[in-house]
C-alpha cells in the first residue's frame, strides 16, 4: 500500500510566514537599538524588517506592544546570566564572578539603557531595565550575604551603586575603557567596599 501523502492544513504556510515576519519585526527593532537608534520608528523597522507598516501592526497593536516583545527576547539572554551566575567561594571568588557577570549583562543592556532617556524612553523597557536592577540587587544581597551582615544601609546603597549600569557606562563610555579593564575597575570598587565593612 503506497505511503500516504502527508499535507499541511489549509493556513499552515500564513501562519508560518507570520510567525517569520513577527520574529524579523522584533529582530530588526533590536538590532536599531543596538545600533544606536535610541527609539526606532515603526517605518524603519518596518523597513529593516523587510515587511510593510501594515503587517508590523497586524502583529503588534502599537510600538509599545512591540517593545514589549524585545523585552521578552532581552530576558531570554539576560535572565540565564544572572540566575546562572556562580555565587561560591573566597571572597575575592565572588567579587570577580559578579563583576564578570554584571559584565555580560550590562554589555546586552546597554543600548536599551539609552532608551530609557527621559525624551525618548519606552516605558516597557524603563520598566523591565528596573526589574534587572531589582534582580541585580538581589544577586549582590545573596553573594556578599557573609560580608554585608551587620553593615550598615549607606554601605550597602555604596555596593548597589558602584555596581550599576550607570557606573558600568561611565567606565566603558565616558572614561573609555575596555570591557576587560573596566571589569578590574569594577572588582577593585567592590572588593574595596566589601573590605570597609570588614574593617568597621
Amino acid at each position: 500500500m503506497p505511503p500516504i501523502e502527508q499535507r499541511n492544513p489549509p493556513g499552515d504556510g500564513r501562519v508560518l510566514r507570520g510567525e517569520r515576519n513577527r520574529e524579523q519585526i522584533v529582530t530588526a527593532i533590536l538590532e536599531l537599538i543596538r545600533e544606536g537608534d535610541r527609539r526606532p520608528t515603526a517605518d524603519a523597522v518596518a523597513r529593516r524588517a523587510k515587511v510593510g507598516p501594515r503587517t508590523l501592526f497586524r502583529h503588534f497593536e502599537d510600538m509599545e506592544c512591540l517593545y514589549a516583545a524585545v523585552l521578552a527576547r532581552i530576558q531570554e539572554e539576560v535572565l540565564p546570566l544572572i540566575q546562572g551566575a556562580r555565587l561560591e567561594g573566597t571572597t575575592d571568588e565572588r567579587v570577580r564572578a559578579v563583576a564578570r557577570c554584571r559584565a555580560r549583562v550590562f554589555e546586552l543592556l546597554w543600548p536599551f539603557h539609552r532608551s530609557t532617556d527621559p525624551e525618548t524612553r519606552s516605558p516597557v523597557i524603563q520598566d523591565g531595565i528596573a526589574n534587572f536592577e531589582t534582580l541585580l540587587r538581589g544577586q549582590l544581597e545573596e553573594a556578599f550575604a557573609p560580608e554585608l551582615a551587620g553593615a550598615d544601609a549607606d554601605r550597602v546603597e555604596a555596593l548597589v551603586a558602584a555596581t550599576s549600569i550607570e557606573v558600568w557606562v561611565r567606565l566603558r563610555s565616558t572614561q573609555g575603557l575596555g570591557r576587560e579593564r573596566a571589569v578590574r575597575v569594577l572588582q577593585r570598587m567592590v572588593a574595596a567596599l566589601l573590605a570597609t565593612g570588614r574593617r568597621d
